[in-house]
């Protein structure tokens, strides 16, 4: 079988980092931003809340540890996902960003300086380029022009940018430039080990509190329990991984700089200020409670007889009416 080309991979790799999927890694990171920080707005807004003469602040308790635990549950699993060790390939593939690192690590070979201008279609040596930019310039003063925008195909610069970027990916002198000059391996690793930094804390909580549920025994081989994971926590988790995303994208896929929060297309405070419901109304969600709390009554109540009439009777053994 024939090695895949830098530039095939490069396609996996872009497939999975910031495709159109909604997996990809960069719409996780981008869910994963908006959501904090519109739970960042709603903390500031508890922080401005009212005093309550009863100790507190005047704010429905109900409604705010919802959202409280349902923010940090779901920023905990996106962080996970992220960090999951699976691959990129084959029918339990995962698009993480630690499967990622390590796909670059293992074909890193790929990545020498000739590939990479070839598979992002730049041009190794752009003299030309820049002699023709030089004379359109020339052209432009000629005409008597004062300012002028150099059409892309001439822009020189970026291809010197780009390398000047693989100079400092392989340690090569720019005076000695070689085709063959290849990113240093160690740089996945490094990165690899920044986000997991950030993230181990986050990643044993999900795994023993939230995607299952150890025992004590297990928690203590893993040498974990019940900590708090704090809003610090979080925040540190999405600095190290926007760097690292950020720094794959600008740096080692071509793929340009990356934006992680979304511009909004509509106004997010609109509202913000109104109550969830009217006094008047509070009435309804009272006869709601009592009905749920009725359905978790009946539902605990499932005994033998539910049973038989849902699955039949257990084979040899004959039903007795219980005497009153």
């Amino acid at each position: 079988m024939s090695q895949p080309t830098l530039a095939q991979m490069r396609r996996k790799w872009l497939e999975a980092f910031s495709g159109a999927d909604k997996n990809s890694i960069t719409n996780q990171i981008v869910q994963m931003a908006w959501d904090a920080a519109c739970f960042r707005v709603v903390n500031e807004a508890r922080r401005l809340a009212p005093d309550d003469p009863e100790g507190g602040v005047q704010l429905n308790g109900l409604m705010h540890s919802l959202l409280d635990r349902s923010f940090f549950i779901s920023q905990m699993a996106a962080v996970r996902r992220l960090m999951d060790g699976y691959s990129l390939d084959g029918a339990r593939g995962v698009y993480s960003l630690t499967g990622l690192l390590e796909d670059l690590r293992k074909h890193h070979h790929l990545l020498t300086r000739q590939a990479i201008f070839d598979a992002e279609g730049l041009q190794y040596d752009y003299e030309q380029i820049k002699q023709a930019a030089k004379n359109y310039s020339l052209e432009r003063v000629n005409a008597g022009e004062k300012a002028w925008c150099m059409p892309s195909n001439l822009n020189w610069r970026r291809h010197e940018m780009r390398h000047q970027q693989i100079d400092r990916l392989t340690g090569a002198d720019p005076l000695r430039r070689q085709p063959s000059d290849t990113v240093c391996k160690e740089i996945f690793g490094n990165l690899f080990n920044k986000v997991k930094s950030a993230s181990r804390d986050i990643v044993d909580y999900v795994n023993k509190f939230i995607a299952h549920g150890a025992t004590p025994e297990s928690r203590l081989q893993a040498n974990i329990d019940e900590t708090n994971v704090t809003l610090g926590h979080i925040w540190g988790a999405h600095r190290n991984l926007c760097e690292v995303v950020g720094f794959l994208s600008m740096e080692v896929l071509g793929d340009g700089q990356r934006g992680f929060l979304p511009v909004p297309q509509y106004n997010q405070f609109k509202y913000i200020e109104r109550p969830l419901i009217d006094a008047t109304q509070i009435g309804e969600l009272v006869r709601l409670w009592d009905e749920i709390d009725g359905e978790y009554g009946t539902w605990g109540r499932w005994g033998l007889d539910e049973y038989e009439l849902e699955f039949g009777q257990l084979a040899g053994v004959e039903r007795r009416d219980v005497p009153n």
